[in-house]
Order: structure tokens, then sequence, then C-alpha cells
């Protein structure tokens, strides 16, 4: 999804894509502030292409990831 992604919105630098839940996944989008809802429609398109539809997909706009200590940008982390 990242390359995908990232060519569509090249304001967005960065991603991360986590199960926070057995059904859910948060997609976290850094860059900006704000995206309107047919961008929104867009990453959460591209995600459930990989992932299929039995996932609740939540969009978390924010200015910056906070990777907190880890040296490691993983695309997606299992929190479960």
């Amino acid at each position: 999804m990242g390359a995908s992604l990232i060519a569509q919105f090249p304001e967005l630098n960065d991603y991360r894509v986590r199960q926070t839940e057995v059904g859910t996944l948060v997609v976290e989008v850094g860059g900006r502030t704000d995206l309107n809802l047919d961008e929104q429609n867009t990453i959460i398109s591209l995600l459930k292409k990989q992932t299929g539809d039995e996932f609740q997909v939540r969009l978390k706009v924010v200015p910056e990831i906070d990777w907190r200590e880890s040296v490691k940008r993983l695309g997606f982390y299992n929190e479960v």
C-alpha cells in the first residue's frame, strides 16, 4: 500500500497501518492535518484492496507520525 498511497498524495510523508483489534485497522498518514472525503475514501479503498472488506478501517491524519522510541518505521504494526 505504501508506494500507492504516497504516489497519489505526494504531500503525505509517511504512513503506518496498525491492527488495534481483531477486526480493526487504523491507518495513520503523516504530513497533513486533514483530508477531504474523496482522499479519505481513496486511502481506505487502497487498504481494503490489500486486506479485504472484513476489517473496519479508521483513518488518522497527523502532521507527523509518533514513532515513539522505535528506530524501525514499520508500515504495519500488530497490537493485538
